[in-house]
């Protein structure tokens, strides 16, 4: 059974991407098989998780992504460091111009923001125990990578036995 959800989110273009990649492969060959490392091309930033939505607020959405990408410079999205919680790695992302873009779309779609934003690129879990302090640190030690989105996007995300991320509205920020 595949359940869909919506999220909206901002990717890394593909050569931070292949950077990123290149970058964390002696890591993920240092790895044993409790670390699974997610695919590439399915790492993204959560700007603001929606879950199930009615057909309305979907509706909704579409229009807040668009509005608020139309009024928002995008500005460059670096990557520095690692964190963990739990069983989740991410690369640390500095990102301060995307807190009001999450603030303004959690009002217009009524989820108030139950803690801070933290931008952050999830790009491993760990199973059955937290992350390493170890791991974190190798992560961590990475050069920096940046780059500037120029589209905020709307994504279901369909789960299952082989997750999916498909954009329904690809938002361009506003130039400037």
């Amino acid at each position: 059974m595949t359940t869909s959800r919506l999220f909206i989110a901002v990717w890394p273009t593909p050569g931070v991407v292949a950077a990123l990649v290149e970058a964390i492969a002696p890591l993920m060959a240092t790895t044993g098989p409790e670390v699974r490392w997610l695919p590439p091309e399915r790492w993204h930033v959560t700007v603001l998780f929606l879950g199930d939505c009615s057909p309305a607020r979907r509706r909704r959405a579409e229009r807040a992504v668009r509005e608020v990408a139309a009024a928002t410079p995008a500005e460059r999205v670096t990557g520095r460091g690692a964190g963990r919680f739990r069983g989740t790695l991410w690369w640390r992302l500095q990102a301060d111009w995307l807190a009001p873009v999450h603030r303004r779309l959690s009002e217009r779609l009524g989820r108030p923001e139950e803690r801070a934003f933290r931008p952050h690129l999830t790009v491993a879990r760990v199973r059955g125990a937290p992350v390493s302090p170890a791991l974190v640190a190798a992560f961590g030690d990475l050069p920096a990578l940046s780059w500037v989105p120029r589209h905020l996007d709307l994504v279901v995300s369909t789960l299952g036995p082989a997750p999916r991320y498909e954009p329904v509205v690809r938002a361009p920020f506003a130039t400037g």
